[in-house]
């Protein structure tokens, strides 16, 4: 890219969010969505979701934190492309499988923007990929606060990581 902007969007005023408001019914029929809306699985068939060892073997899939079969189901599924709701209630261990779903798309060369409705999901989630080495490729962009020289320094300190990393396999 030769051009990058970035800027601080009002909901309040976001031409998107109100598009969102006001189509919500009709969005809503979606199954995805709606799984998302009502925090349940509302899709019906999920025979598309199953994952089969087959789709990805272990031996591709990066655990950096530690995961019980389930939660490396889960990450497994993500590298197939396959759409999927992940619910669990507190505790079980959804923050640690989103690390690893992230570790997974960013080794895979995946740009992957995580987005949550509590604060502490972000935080907790950012800890856990800055704790296994990848905070330097996470760009925090969720308050307002944010100032925007600290946005350009973290994308120069980024990118010139990848410009290291270029460096090193050619000599």
């Amino acid at each position: 890219f030769d051009d990058v902007y970035v800027a601080a969007f009002s909901f309040a005023r976001y031409q998107m969010w109100q598009d969102l408001r006001r189509n919500m019914d009709e969005f809503s029929k979606n199954e995805l969505i709606s799984s998302l809306l009502h925090n349940r699985c509302e899709i019906k068939d999920t025979k598309d979701v199953e994952f089969r060892e087959d789709d990805c073997p272990p031996t591709q899939t990066l655990m950096p934190l530690p995961a019980d079969s389930s939660q490396w189901e889960a990450v497994a599924l993500s590298q197939t492309g396959k759409t999927f709701v992940l619910h669990g209630p507190p505790g079980t261990g959804k923050s640690q499988t989103i690390t690893n779903i992230i570790a997974n798309a960013l080794n895979d060369g995946k740009r992957v923007l995580f987005v949550a409705e509590k604060m502490a999901a972000l935080s907790v989630v950012y800890k856990r990929l800055k704790d296994i080495g990848l905070g330097d490729f996470c760009l925090e962009l969720y308050s307002e606060k944010t100032k925007k020289t600290d946005v350009v320094d973290k994308l120069v300190n980024t990118m010139s990581l990848a410009g290291s990393a270029e460096n090193k396999a050619s000599n």
